[in-house]
């Protein structure tokens, strides 16, 4: 998907669960408008479901809503966009697997969806079809969702992270997984992104560092062994 200018979004590919917005479950090959988005400022595509911020702090998201994704307080997927409930002023938005974060306000974070694993960062391992406080965190100033995971970036330069960790990719030294956000190791990040089962961030210096799942050599460390702990990229 696309963000355009004018703030409408545009989307191709698979549609099976509605994820293109358009009001069918007809893939395409080429963009087309999602319909009734036109003050879009973020958008976000999650495995079979997408979302956007708006300009008035709410935020919409449609397609496969079986774990409560879309926010709306149901788990009925909509080929169309939904408003989510319990969110206002949100600014940034970033989408998992199955689940879904946004910051708002002095940096504090909304997730929804499935968080099993703790990826909601509510302080507990339970789904919500409405979006919830991540427990503790204000300051975020990036938020990205892995497949069921999560990281921030706050404004100390320092990350925080929670939700699925058999890989490390939560980087704070254990395979322990958190249902509230954990520091991870390092600092001096001006920016993070998650994969599916791993995490990168570049710190002070152009440096980047990453830390997770690594059998196909995504920590560009010259190896794949896991790590559960930032190491830099070569």
């Amino acid at each position: 998907c696309a963000l355009l200018d004018n703030g409408g979004v545009r989307c191709w590919g698979r549609n099976n669960n509605g994820q293109l917005g358009n009001g069918t479950t007809t893939s395409s090959n080429r963009p087309g408008a999602v319909l009734g988005i036109t003050n879009a400022v973020d958008v976000a595509v999650g495995r079979e479901h997408t979302c956007a911020t708006l300009a008035d702090g709410g935020v919409r998201c449609w397609g496969s809503n079986d774990e409560g994704q879309l926010g709306n307080g149901t788990r009925v997927g909509s080929k169309t966009p939904v408003g989510v409930s319990g969110v206002s002023s949100a600014d940034s938005i970033s989408a998992g697997k199955q689940h879904t974060c946004a910051t708002g306000p002095y940096g504090i974070v909304w997730c929804w969806g499935d968080g099993s694993v703790g990826q909601l960062g509510q302080g507990a391992y339970a789904d919500s079809t409405t979006a919830v406080r991540v427990k503790g965190l204000v300051g975020a100033r990036q938020v990205a969702a892995g497949a069921r995971h999560n990281c921030t970036l706050q404004s100390d330069s320092t990350l925080r992270c929670w939700g699925k960790n058999d890989d490390g990719q939560l980087g704070n030294g254990t395979l322990d997984k958190a249902n509230a956000p954990v520091k991870a190791l390092g600092g001096n990040y001006s920016e993070v992104a998650a994969g599916t089962y791993h995490t990168c961030a570049r710190a002070a210096g152009a440096t980047d560092w990453c830390w997770g799942f690594n059998k196909y050599g995504q920590l560009g460390n010259g190896n794949t062994v896991d790590s559960h702990h930032p190491i830099r990229v070569l």
